[in-house]
Formats: structure tokens, C-alpha cells, sequence
């Protein structure tokens, strides 16, 4: 999506053949897979399994990310994306490396007030590694990562006599060697540099670079509205083939605000903000280490409404939040660990089940655990009621699900983090919660 500091919308015909792709090979996997998923129990119900991953409520925060745009308007005050990054609950952004001194200017701004940078090695054109690094080393306190260049299949790349996706692979070599030996950037992880459109798996000389980066990078964007579990994990499987020994970083994924364009399938905001939800902890139960949704901000004004470009922001372009940046934060007000780091207990885990979950299809349940020891079960189901072709949505379903917490608790509270962060209900003496599961997570908190 990133080509220098501005979005383009031609990265989009390609992608749509990159999911069409990833999509046949999804069918495929499922079509395999065996009859019993291997964390269900012989006596349980398909519907009925022992949750699957527990991870840390603060770790789970730290692997939220989103894309901007400094250099750009409308992202040069620093002071403003810090504020709607306080709003998130978010500060690890995704960002080109900056192009002249304003820019360098605002992202050492928005470091100092605490985000932290995913900085791209900008490509488009001739690629000066060099210039690149001493640039970033300007940057390096603000560094989580520096990431080799944005889809090079899209935009193609000079570097070392060589051209378009072996370019590529030449420079990721030479900018993990580079970073290793490098004291001001060696704590910087690399990221290796995505293709934009197609699978790795049609570039054969790629071969394995696993060598040369500490994460395997994937971009997936589900097309049509379709909901994020259909086309999740097919992007992991087919994306990280050039790095398969590594864990997953998904730098770009989200959805438009543009229902009525119905090229790629824009979602109306509502949609939006379910659908975000979802992928969130969709990615996190699949173990994608971090997941920078693009992006923070709507790129232009559209008075047409018909530039679908403009419309991937979490804020409307005057910084109003959509529904989907109040959703976010919401949930990441609920999971907020003040006393994260200091007096942890251990992760221990909660036994519970769940029953009506649609677990093999679309629904799942993670467990998040804090500090003090409280713990949250996200329960979720996918939908897909927005229909791009009639422009129209269907009711939802209603699922009941019962999760059974086998002991019983002196307190138990219900959150929907698309209504607020009041509790829809507080339980006492409860060993048991029926839960009204629709197209978005409802959150089970059982305070220590």
C-alpha cells in the first residue's frame, strides 16, 4: 500500500489476484484438514473445546499496529497522531522512511512522544542502503524494526545492477547484514520486504531468506467483504514461504469505509469495526507476533466518494474516530495492564469451556491474562451479512454460547467493545455465563 509517503490505488488490482490466490489454497488446507482438530477432546463436541491459546493482556496490546503516513497530509503534526494514538491504546506505527527534513523532524516528534517505528527502506526507484541506515539511525531510539522495501512486485527497485524482485532479495541480504553490525541499529528486528499482489511461491528464485530476516512479512487484505478468518490464515501459509522458519509479522490489513465501491468491496463503518475486532484476535490466537492495520488516518477528502483509497482510515480524514478507532479503543481500555512488568504473576491459565462456539468454521475463544491475575476470555463468531453486490446488509445471527468456568466466582463481568467499556452485565457467585455471541467479541473478565 505504501509507496514513498503516499498511498496508490493500483497496489489493489494486484492484491486481489494475490487473495484469489491465497483463497484457493485456504480451500485447500480446509479440505484437508483431519476430522477432530488436535486440541478437541474424543468426548467433546466440535463446538465444545478447551480454550486454545492464553497469552498476556499486555503482550496482546504491544502486537497492535497501524500504517501512517508522515510527510503527508494529514499527518504532519505530531502532536495530533499522538493523540489519536493515545486514543488507540496503540503507539507501534508502520512508516516510510522519511524523505527530506520536515519529516525526519516530525517522526523524531511523534518518537519522543512515544511511538515506535516500523521504518520501510523506501523503494520505487534506485535504493540508497547507505543514506537509508544513516537516516534511521536518526530514529534509532524510536525503533522497533527496519523493514526491507514495500511490495517490489508492485514497485520495482534498482540496487546493485540488479532490477525488480532480485533487487530485492539483494538488498534484504546486505540491510540484515548491514543492521546486525551496526551498535545503533542492531536492536532494531528486521523485517523482510514484501511483494504486493502475488505469492511468494511465483518468484522460485526467491528461495528461503530466512537468514536475512528475524520475521516473516505478509500483507492480506480480504476482498469483498469477506470476513477475516477465510482468508487469514491461507495469507500466513502462503505469505511467509520466503521466510518459513520465522514467526509472522502482518504489516498491512484492513478494510475501506466505501460500501458503495464495490471494485474491491468496501464495508460500511459498523462492518468496519467488527471485522477489526475480529482479525485483532484472529492474529493474535494464530500467533502473528504483530499486525499493523492500514491505516490511522483517511488520506483525502473524498467529496466524489468514489477514491476507495481515501477510505481505509480508523479516522475519518479530519481525525474524527469512525466507529472502528472507538472500537479499538475500547477494547484496549478493557485489556489496559497498569501494573504490567512489575509483581507478574504467573500465566497460569484459566480452565473453562465453551459451548456453541462454531469452532471449525468461524468462531473462536483466547484467553488474556494481566498483572494482578485478572483473566478475559474473548469469545467470537465471524459473520458476513454485507452483501457488496445488492449493497445491502442481513440480519445477524444469534448464537448462545455457554461457557462453563468450572469452579464458581465471586465476580464475573461482560463487555461488548463495540458498546463501551461499562459492563453489559455483572454476575456473582457465577460458575457459569450465557453469552448472546453475534459478528463481533463479547470479553468475560474474571477479576483476581
Amino acid at each position: 500500500m505504501l509507496r514513498g509517503i503516499k498511498a496508490n490505488t493500483v497496489r489493489r488490482l494486484g492484491q486481489a489476484t494475490s487473495v484469489i490466490l491465497l483463497l484457493a489454497a485456504f480451500l485447500v488446507l480446509t479440505a484437508l484438514k483431519p476430522d477432530r482438530p488436535p486440541d478437541q477432546r474424543p468426548d467433546q463436541r466440535p463446538d465444545q473445546r478447551r480454550a486454545g491459546r492464553t497469552m498476556r493482556a499486555a503482550e496482546f496490546l504491544d502486537a497492535l499496529g497501524v500504517n501512517t503516513h508522515v510527510g503527508s497530509d494529514p499527518y504532519n503534526d505530531p502532536a495530533k497522531i499522538a493523540s489519536l494514538l493515545s486514543y488507540l491504546g496503540i503507539r507501534n506505527i508502520r512508516q516510510s522512511s522519511p524523505i527530506n527534513a520536515l519529516s525526519l523532524s516530525n517522526m523524531q516528534a511523534l518518537g519522543k512522544l512515544g511511538a515506535r517505528f516500523d521504518l520501510i527502506i523506501n523503494g520505487g526507484g534506485p535504493v540508497d542502503l547507505a543514506g537509508a541506515l544513516a537516516t534511521a539511525r536518526k530514529l534509532a531510539p524510536y525503533l522497533n524494526a527496519i523493514e526491507g522495501v514495500n511490495e517490489a512486485a508492485i514497485w520495482p527497485i534498482s540496487y546493485g545492477g540488479l532490477g525488480g524482485v532480485d533487487a530485492a532479495v539483494a538488498l534484504q541480504k546486505d540491510l540484515h547484514a548491514a543492521v546486525k553490525a551496526d551498535p545503533a541499529l542492531s536492536g532494531a528486528a528486521v523485517y523482510i520486504f514484501t511483494l504486493g499482489g502475488v505469492d511468494p511461491a511465483a518468484f522460485p528464485s526467491i528461495g528461503n531468506l530466512s537468514a536475512y530476516t528475524d520475521y516473516a512479512n505478509i500483507h492480506s487484505y480480504p476482498p469483498h467483504g469477506l470476513r477475516p478468518c477465510f482468508v487469514i490464515h491461507a495469507a500466513i501459509d502462503g505469505g511467509r514461504t520466503n521466510a518459513p522458519s520465522k514467526p509472522v509479522v502482518i504489516t498491512e490489513t484492513g478494510y475501506y469505509t466505501l460500501p458503495q465501491n464495490a471494485g474491491w468491496g468496501g464495508v460500511p463503518e459498523a462492518m468496519q469495526a467488527n471485522y477489526l475486532l475480529d482479525l485483532l484476535l484472529d492474529e493474535a490466537a494464530a500467533g502473528v507476533s504483530r499486525t499493523y492495520l492500514y491505516d490511522l488516518i483517511d488520506d483525502g477528502i473524498d467529496l466524489m466518494q468514489t477514491e476507495r483509497e481515501d477510505h481505509f482510515g480508523l479516522f475519518h480524514h479530519n481525525g474524527s474516530p469512525k466507529l472502528a478507532a472507538t472500537a479499538i479503543r475500547n477494547l484496549t481500555t478493557l485489556l489496559a495492564d497498569p501494573v504490567a512488568g512489575s509483581g507478574i504473576l504467573p500465566l497460569d491459565g484459566l480452565p473453562f469451556t465453551a459451548t456453541g462456539i462454531p469452532y471449525d468454521h468461524t468462531g473462536n475463544t483466547m484467553q488474556l491474562q494481566k498483572s494482578d491475575g485478572t483473566h478475559v476470555i474473548a469469545a467470537w463468531n465471524e459473520q458476513q451479512p454485507w452483501d457488496p453486490d445488492t449493497q445491502a446488509a442481513a440480519p445477524v445471527q444469534h448464537i448462545p454460547v455457554t461457557v462453563d468456568l468450572q469452579r464458581s466466582y465471586r465476580t464475573v463481568l461482560i463487555y461488548d467493545p463495540t458498546v463501551g467499556t461499562a459492563p453489559l452485565e455483572t454476575l456473582h457467585d457465577a460458575s457459569q455465563v450465557v453469552l448472546d455471541l453475534t459478528d463481533h467479541p463479547l470479553l468475560v473478565v474474571i477479576p483476581p
